[in-house]
């Protein structure tokens, strides 16, 4: 909060990128008011969140006491057949490229577990220890 860099704008969504090849600014619209501000930079961060959406989950894969699912480095959840990728699992980064590697790694995984491959199925204490 106290970085100079960074200048923090509340209660307010992006409107638009201003632009032809680079950024050049952005219009940022107040949702209290309406009001819109033409801001002068040169890059754009959008930071959407960091609340899982995984309600639904509550009670059918373990969760962290976040929301966070729970699996091992093969996108296992507690559930044998069920695997989890991206931002909605515990992990340390969550950024595209590390979502898509979720991906590729639950792929391949459950390609084996659906030809009979299933290696060391992690139990849903193995997972409780590992994303302590």
């Amino acid at each position: 909060m106290n970085n100079p860099k960074i200048k923090w704008v509340w209660n307010s969504v992006l409107d638009e990128i201003l632009g032809e090849e680079l950024v050049e600014g952005v219009n940022v619209k107040n949702i209290k008011t309406g009001d819109i501000t033409t801001m002068d930079i040169n890059g754009v961060f959008v930071f959407i969140g960091s609340v899982p959406n995984t309600d639904f989950l509550q009670g059918k894969v373990g969760l962290d006491k976040w929301g966070y699912i729970l699996t091992n480095d093969k996108m296992e959840t507690d559930i044998p057949g069920v695997y989890a990728v991206g931002d909605a699992r515990v992990k340390y980064l969550r950024q595209v490229v590390t979502a898509a590697a979720d991906g590729a790694i639950a792929a391949v995984v459950a390609e084996k577990y659906l030809e009979g491959h299933v290696e060391g199925r992690v139990t849903p204490e193995d997972l409780q220890k590992l994303n302590k």
